[in-house]
């Protein structure tokens, strides 16, 4: 079946295409209620639909926001990326997302792809192997010519809209909690070397360790997924650890089961403190303790940062959101 157009409602009803136009998407006209009544009527009769694409084409609007992630199955960045539909929802906008499994060669032709279906402007959490590439990001951003905010993700080099939470702080409160309840030997599970997130949460460990001159060495670097945390706890346990520090929660989960099946209890013989406070932390018989980054929060501050930054087109601004330490069950009492 034909799809019905603008034209066509127009030669029914014996009014121009301009007059259809006005109505249908209720402009100021002076068209009388009765011919108004008579173009909604067609339009629903024939079930007329706009072409988005020609709008855009006509306004230089497309009324898209595009949305790129590093990784969907990571329930930090599910529930980022459904509050950020719902903001952008509320504007009377849609929103595309992508996901680059961590790559960075999937972050330049999602940015492309993206860019060639026309948003209007962009929120990204970059890849991790993103930071190795710093110059050509940046030059690649600079060529966007839209409007962009950096969420989580960000670049200390790089002069644009970012929104992040501070993660030095975030992860010397919790090496900080260990060591007020006693604990000594606190092992480290850290993100990958090349992640700024993670090199400050590093940062954040280790200037706590040195300050109260505990050992420096309990520490690897994982890559944020369950394997890593499964495989590398027990090369910390061999170290004679008595709690441990972990750079998300997603690692922490893998941890917990690796030392459940070492027959370790949690927390009577390792306490342990995860990052992030996902969902799923607060729901296991030992529910997980952990440092809280409010991804609702970090959504709804990057959707206004975006859209002020849309009306107004100079408007740089760095937000650091505060961190919060949640503490369950994973914990020793002494």
């Amino acid at each position: 079946m034909k799809k019905i157009t603008i034209k066509d409602i127009a030669r029914m009803a014996e009014v121009s295409p301009t007059t259809v136009s006005l109505v249908l998407n209720k402009k100021p006209s002076r068209i009388s209620e009765e011919k108004k009544e008579l173009i909604y009527k067609l339009a629903k009769q024939y079930g007329y639909t706009p072409n988005l694409n020609a709008r855009g084409l006509v306004s230089n609007k497309t009324n898209m926001i595009g949305l790129i992630i590093p990784d969907i199955e990571n329930p930090f960045f599910a529930s980022l990326a459904k509050v950020i539909e719902e903001e952008v929802d509320k504007r009377g906008q849609s929103l595309i997302l992508l996901n680059t499994n961590d790559s960075y060669e999937k972050d330049i032709s999602g940015l492309r792809l993206l860019n060639m279906r026309g948003v209007d402007a962009f929120l990204i959490v970059f890849s991790n192997e993103a930071y190795s590439h710093e110059k050509e990001l940046k030059e690649l951003l600079a060529e966007l010519n839209k409007p962009f905010v950096l969420l989580d993700r960000t670049f200390d080099t790089i002069n644009c809209n970012q929104v992040i939470f501070d993660n030095h702080k975030g992860q010397m409160l919790a090496t900080e909690f260990l060591v007020d309840k006693g604990f000594k030997n606190i092992g480290y599970i850290a993100a990958p070397e090349h992640s700024l997130n993670g090199e400050k949460r590093l940062m954040g460990y280790l200037d706590v360790m040195k300050r109260n001159n505990f050992p420096t060495n309990l520490f690897v670097y994982g890559n944020y997924r369950f394997d890593s945390g499964y495989e590398l706890v027990e090369e910390l346990v061999k170290k004679d650890i008595d709690s441990l520090v972990i750079a998300n929660d997603v690692m922490a989960y893998g941890a917990l089961k690796k030392l459940n099946e070492l027959g370790i209890m949690v927390p009577d013989d390792i306490s342990v403190i995860g990052y992030d406070d996902l969902i799923y932390s607060s729901m296991s018989l030992t529910s997980l303790s952990t440092v809280r980054q409010d991804q609702s929060h970090l959504g709804r501050i990057g959707v206004e940062l975006l859209y002020k930054n849309i009306r107004e087109k100079t408007h740089i601004e760095k937000i650091i959101l505060e961190p919060e330490l949640i503490i369950r069950k994973s914990i020793k009492e002494k």
